[in-house]
C-alpha cells in the first residue's frame, strides 16, 4: 500500500486509544504526555499536522520532528524510543510518531514546572495514573513466580466492591470503606488489580474499582474427553453451592484458582454441547492454558473475565475444533490475562 494511501486510512480511523491527532507541536512537556500515556498503555501513533477534524495542515518544520525527540528522550524517564515517517498528501508533509509500548512502565512524562507524572491512553484522551496504576506497573515488573494467598484485607476488599457492584468505588471512597491508611489501600487494590481480581476503569472524569466479574465454584468430574481428543483437554466442572451464579452460555476467558492456589488463564465453554450430542445438562468445560495434570476430584474455582461468545453449533468437529483455536487466541488476547498468559 503506498504510504499515502495508507495516511488516508489512519485518518479514516479518527482518534481513538492508539492514535491521535496533532496540529502542530508547541510545548515539549504536552507532546510527552501523549509519549508516556501510548507507552504505559496499548502503544499508539501521532499524526502531526492533522487537525481534530482529520484535514491535513501539514507539518511547519523540521522543528517539530526535534520537539518529538526531546519529548521522547528528555521530556520521558525512562526514554522511549520512537520512530517517525513522512507522508506526503494534499501538497502538505504529515509526520507519523509511532510510540511502542514500554515493557518498563511507569513511563513519566515531566511537566513544564518539573515534576514528573504518569499519563494513561482512556479511548481518545490522555490522563493522569492513578497511585495504583504506579504501585501496580512497579510490582508487575518483579512478578515471575509470584504466588497470591487471600489475606482477611483482600478478601474484605473484595466483599466491599462486591457490595457496590457496578457503580463502584473511587480510591478516596474505597479508603473510607475498608477503613485502612491510604498507603495500604493503594498497595492493596495494586495486588488485586495485578492478579485480575478487581479492574478499573474510567467514568465520569474518575477511575473506579470494581470486582473483576463473575465467579463459581466446583468439582472437576469425568467427562467423555472430547476436548482431549480435538487437542483442547478440558476440565469439566460440576458447580458447588450458588448455581444461579453460573453465567450465561458461550465462551468466556476465565481465571481458573487450584486447591493449591496455583492460578492459571483458562478459555471457559457454558452449555449443552450442541456440535456433539445436545446434552439436557448444562456444561462446563474449561481449558486451563499453560497447565498438565490430573485434576480429578479437585475444586476449581473460575473467575469469569471476558465473554469471547455465544454458544452455537458447529458443523462437524473439524469446524468446532477450528472455532476453538480462534477462541484460544480471543482468550490470549485478553489484557486482564496478560500477566497469566506470560508465565505460561
Amino acid at each position: 500500500m503506498k504510504p499515502k494511501d495508507r495516511l488516508s486510512e489512519l485518518i479514516a480511523q479518527g482518534e481513538h486509544q492508539q492514535q491521535d491527532f496533532k496540529y502542530e507541536i508547541s510545548s515539549v512537556s504536552k507532546i510527552a504526555h501523549s509519549i508516556s500515556a501510548f507507552a504505559n498503555t496499548d502503544g499508539g501513533r501521532l499524526l502531526v499536522g492533522v487537525r481534530d477534524n482529520g484535514s491535513i495542515a501539514g507539518v511547519r518544520s523540521d522543528e517539530e520532528i526535534y520537539m518529538i525527540d526531546a519529548a521522547a528522550h528528555t521530556g520521558c524517564r525512562p526514554e522511549v524510543d520512537c520512530t517517525w515517517e513522512t507522508v506526503k498528501a494534499e501538497g502538505h508533509t504529515v509526520l507519523i510518531a509511532t510510540i511502542p509500548a514500554s515493557d518498563n512502565r511507569p513511563v513519566m512524562a515531566r511537566e513544564e514546572d518539573g515534576r514528573w507524572r504518569a499519563y494513561v491512553r482512556v479511548a481518545d484522551e490522555n490522563i493522569v495514573a492513578t497511585p495504583v496504576h504506579l504501585a501496580f506497573w512497579r510490582s508487575d515488573q518483579h512478578d515471575t513466580g509470584t504466588l497470591m494467598r487471600f489475606t482477611e484485607q483482600q478478601s474484605m476488599a473484595l466483599d466491599v466492591l462486591a457490595k457496590v457492584g457496578e457503580v463502584g468505588l473511587t480510591l478516596n471512597q474505597f479508603c473510607r470503606r475498608v477503613t485502612l491508611s491510604r498507603k495500604t489501600s493503594i498497595r492493596l487494590l495494586a495486588n488485586l488489580v495485578r492478579f485480575s481480581l478487581v479492574r478499573m476503569e474510567y467514568r465520569a472524569q474518575q477511575f473506579r474499582f470494581f470486582t473483576a466479574g463473575e465467579e463459581i465454584t466446583g468439582i472437576v468430574v469425568r467427562g467423555h474427553q472430547l476436548g482431549r481428543r480435538l487437542g483442547f483437554p478440558t476440565a469439566n466442572v460440576a458447580a458447588v453451592g450458588n448455581e444461579n451464579a453460573i453465567p450465561r452460555r458461550g465462551v468466556y476467558a476465565a481465571i481458573a484458582t487450584l486447591s493449591d492456589a496455583r492460578r492459571f488463564p483458562a478459555m471457559v465453554n457454558i452449555g449443552y454441547r450442541p456440535t456433539v450430542e445436545n446434552e439436557h445438562h448444562l456444561t462446563i468445560e474449561a481449558h486451563l492454558i499453560g497447565f498438565s495434570g490430573d485434576l480429578y476430584g479437585e475444586q476449581l474455582h473460575l473467575r469469569f473475565i471476558e465473554r469471547i461468545r455465544d454458544e452455537r453449533k458447529m458443523e462437524s468437529l473439524e469446524d468446532l475444533k477450528t472455532q476453538l483455536a480462534r477462541d484460544l487466541q480471543a482468550v490470549k488476547a485478553c489484557s486482564q490475562l496478560k500477566s497469566l498468559i506470560a508465565n505460561c
